[in-house]
Order: structure tokens, then sequence, then C-alpha cells
């Protein structure tokens, strides 16, 4: 196991430590955001044959890890993929589960205002067609509603998920309920240093509907 892990030495340490020591070489490139060495560390430990046996909490949690790091090095494909497989395994944390629905919302969420960025510099798109390519586009990604109504139902106190979810249903056409989420933003985070700009932004959906 020393070529998995790939740490000197490591053939003549015990199988249970040595994947401790390469999961906090992990947690260290994580809190030093050197998040695509972090994730190169978790996928040894996730990796690593038996690594479910020998430590069944570490092999689930480097999946989560691995997955958040995986996000904020912009990989969102290998995130949503690592997020994935730590929804599907047993014994995973429920405290894990809103963040790691969270994450895979945000990661589609991204993707999506990338592309309506793109719909809105295209010129050869005329601006009276703009509105509806970015409807279809949004209807076309409801994995974004699925994966952030589901963090919100098991953790509402996830701010940010309520603001996706509400730009989500703008983007979709749907104000109704893009007015109902900001409005839970307004109700349930009133001292948020963002609440101007949630006020505005409810207020001018609020004359489109």
């Amino acid at each position: 196991y020393n070529k998995v892990l790939a740490v000197p030495g490591i053939d003549t340490t015990e199988k249970k430590l040595a994947l401790q020591l390469v999961y906090r070489i992990g947690l260290n490139f994580h809190n030093m955001h050197a998040h695509k060495d972090a994730v190169s560390q978790f996928e040894k430990v996730i990796a690593f044959p038996g690594a479910q046996v020998e430590d069944a909490n570490l092999f689930v949690v480097s999946h989560y890890l691995a997955g958040l790091n995986a996000a904020q090095a912009k990989d969102t494909a290998k995130s949503n993929d690592l997020m994935t497989r730590f929804l599907g395994l047993e014994g995973k944390s429920e405290q894990l589960v809103p963040l790691a629905n969270f994450i895979m919302g945000t990661n589609h969420m991204g993707e999506l205002e990338t592309a309506v960025q793109e719909i809105r510099e295209d010129k050869k798109i005329k601006d009276k067609d703009k509105k509806k390519a970015i409807e279809d586009l949004a209807k076309n990604h409801s994995e974004i509603a699925k994966h952030l109504a589901a963090a919100l139902q098991l953790n509402a106190g996830l701010e940010p998920a309520n603001m996706h979810l509400g730009n989500y249903y703008y983007y979709t056409g749907d104000t109704a309920k893009a007015v109902q989420n900001y409005e839970a933003l307004v109700s349930k985070f009133p001292t948020s240093p963002d609440i101007a700009a949630y006020q505005k932004f409810l207020e001018q959906i609020r004359k489109k509907k």
C-alpha cells in the first residue's frame, strides 16, 4: 500500500495509522487552501485497499472533503462525482448531507450562471430572445433546485442556498418562487451583511411578478 499512499516508509506503518497520516496531510493542505493537493491526499485515502474496513469514518469523510476541495479548486465535475459517491455511502455524517447537497447545487448553479452570462453577451441572439433562451437553459438544470431544496430541508439555516434557489427560479421565469425564496432570505436573515441587496432584488422581482 505504499504505492497508493506514496509516503516514504509507509510500508512499515500500521494500515490505520498510515491512513490517518495521509488524511492529516490532506487536512493540512485544506487549511492552507491548497485545494488540488488536498484532493489528491483525500483520494489516496479513498483509493487505499480496504480503507472502509480499516477506518470507515475516515473513508466516508474523505469523500466529502475531497468533493469540497474539488469545488474550491473549480473542478465541479470531480466535486459532483465525489459528493454523489459520499451521499451513497452508509455511515455518512447526517450533518454533512445538507452541505454536500448545497455544494452540488452551487456547483451546478455556477455552471448555469456562466452559461447565462454567455447568452447575455452573445450578439448573435436578439435581445428579445435572450430571456426565453435563459429560461429554457435554466429549466434544463433542474438538479440545481433538487440539491438546494434538499439542503434547505435538512438545514434551513443555509443562507446562500436560499439565495441561489431564488436566483435559479428567477432564471427559469418562475418569479413567484423567486419571490418566495427572497422573502425567506429577508425574513430569516435580517442581520445578514447582504440584507440590503436581498431587499433591493426582492423589490425588483416583485414588480416583475
